[in-house]
């Protein structure tokens, strides 16, 4: 018997949901380089996108039957997603990025049905998620990583957490693997400024927030960097207010599609991941973005992007948001001067995220047998 191969995508909705949207991509062409044409159950906007990539696609695109495509979907939602979709048979089922109710739903649902899991947490396993106060969470973490026949985290950290917080240490089943967001895109020479640009990427949040910003602002007393403000949302939107109206500093509140949001980054001298320790083990789309352009950013001292500075060299300024006059202890010197040493280290770090590399990668990691 003929094993299959099924990508569930319950997180995907519509415009919004664009990183989930582009995991889909991914996963149709890393299936079709080996062979094998995937099927995959998604969103109707994420399958209008594939039917215009990929016309010739043999594989079954199938949606979650009388589900809307709500951006950002509640639990609820979620779990009617998994009852609309059909059960699975006999399959290697590569479930990128997902909410756990609703899986474990899933997979409770197809037991005994002689299929392998491959799971791909993204912003799963965080510190500010599974600590503290979140008992179930883990408890559901860990009856999920149970039922899975291999968990592809993308640092370290998340599986020392999943050690330590989770008490699962299955090394059989828990990887490391590059995330494939990550992997190269060419950056338009076009898109260039004359002026250096540090770039934001919102919505600010709880655990990226605008402080960091408004520090470099106000410590930037020369004009060193223009300022550009992506869609910053309505947190602390009474702190974006007390530098939104210095000339180097350029507020976008409106929604970009894919083309301009592509083009924002481009520009972008250097990108502030603002995300404190709540967030550590979370991967970071803009950090993505950084390491498919090669561009440099200024973040504080949290995973992954400790574990990526130890591996390739200075990507970027690592501070502590939390210490005193950080930002002027930045700008004490100019800072455009180490530019060119980071976005060196940037395409150090580019080199290794081919997507060559990480089909290579993918090959050795994911389950090749099944038994019937």
């Amino acid at each position: 018997m003929t094993r299959k191969t099924l990508i569930f995508s319950s997180l995907t909705g519509g415009k919004l949901t664009g990183h989930m949207i582009l995991d889909d991509v991914f996963w149709i062409k890393y299936f079709k380089s080996q062979g094998i044409e995937a099927d995959i159950i998604t969103s109707a906007y994420s399958k209008a996108n594939l039917q215009k990539l990929f016309p010739s696609h043999q594989g079954a695109i199938n949606t979650f039957e009388g589900q809307p495509d709500d951006d950002f979907a509640g639990r609820s939602k979620l779990i009617r997603k998994v009852f609309a979709s059909p059960r699975v048979r006999n399959s290697l089922v590569v479930i990128q990025g997902f909410e756990e109710l609703s899986i474990l739903v899933f997979l409770i649902k197809n037991l005994g049905g002689n299929n392998q899991y491959v799971l791909v947490p993204t912003n799963n396993i965080a510190k500010g998620r599974i600590t503290g106060k979140g008992r179930l969470l883990r408890w559901l973490l860990k009856a999920i990583f149970l039922l899975v026949d291999k968990v592809f985290c993308h640092t370290q950290f998340e599986i020392t957490l999943i050690n330590r917080l989770i008490h699962f240490s299955d090394e059989k089943k828990l990887e490391v693997v590059k995330y494939h967001q990550g992997v190269n895109r060419e950056r338009s020479a076009a898109s260039l400024s004359n002026r250096p640009i540090l770039s934001f990427f919102g919505p600010a949040k709880p655990d990226k927030t605008l402080q960091p910003l408004v520090d470099l602002v106000l410590a930037d007393k020369k004009g060193i960097w223009d300022y550009r403000v992506y869609n910053p949302g309505d947190y602390q939107a009474e702190l974006l207010s007390t530098i939104e109206n210095k000339a180097n500093v350029q507020v976008i509140k409106h929604w970009m599609n894919s083309e301009e949001y592509e083009t924002a980054v481009c520009q972008s001298s250097y990108i502030l991941l603002s995300q404190n320790r709540d967030y550590e083990g979370k991967l970071s789309g803009n950090l993505c973005d950084c390491i498919a352009y090669s561009i440099p950013f200024i973040s504080t001292n949290i995973s992954p992007v400790n574990e990526y500075v130890t591996k390739y060299g200075e990507l970027g300024f690592i501070c502590d948001f939390d210490q005193p006059q950080w930002a002027e202890k930045l700008f004490a010197s100019d800072p455009l001067i180490k530019m060119t040493e980071h976005i060196e280290a940037m395409k150090k770090m580019r080199a290794d995220y081919t997507e060559q590399c990480l089909i290579e990668e993918l090959n050795e990691k994911l389950p090749s047998t099944i038994t019937y």
